[in-house]
């Protein structure tokens, strides 16, 4: 597996949960334009390690309905922090096919919470590419990489 300046294993999962307050998320309309939201409000939770070394800080996306969020999307975001490292760890590894990998090192910009799956999506700061790897709860705690979109 490839080195990565910005893997989140450089703190714990729980440090993460920690960082995450439900009453500090916003409530951002969709603006006009392209591209579409199938959303028309985005709850945005800001998940930050406070500066400092390294670029940690990622964002939950979850949908809306009439103007709050609904406690499971809050429990299923509190659910990914909590596994947030072992999900980072096996997204750079679903990527990691080739014998000699290339590192971009990538960034992760944001997860989306969705009903029945969890996107994390993530930018490269070496080269202009950006991806997202998918995820599905496994019924024990935890998430199971389910790869890239195809």
């Amino acid at each position: 597996m490839a080195k990565n300046s910005y893997r989140l294993s450089v703190h714990s999962s729980s440090h993460y949960a920690s960082l995450f307050d439900a009453a500090k998320i916003s409530i951002q309309p969709a603006s006009s334009g392209p591209p579409a939201r199938p959303w028309p409000e985005l709850a945005v939770a800001m998940i930050g390690t406070g500066g400092g070394e390294g670029d940690f800080d990622f964002d939950i996306l979850m949908p809306t309905e009439e103007g709050h969020v609904p406690e499971r999307f809050i429990s299923v975001a509190q659910s990914v922090l909590s596994n947030v490292t072992e999900m980072d760890d096996a997204a750079r590894a679903a990527g990691d096919t080739d014998p000699n990998p290339l590192d971009h090192d990538e960034v992760l910009a944001y997860a989306v919470i969705r009903d029945g799956y969890v996107e994390f999506h993530y930018f490269a700061t070496t080269v202009n590419t950006e991806w997202s790897v998918y995820f599905t709860p496994n019924g024990q705690g935890g998430w199971d990489c389910r790869g890239f979109r195809l």
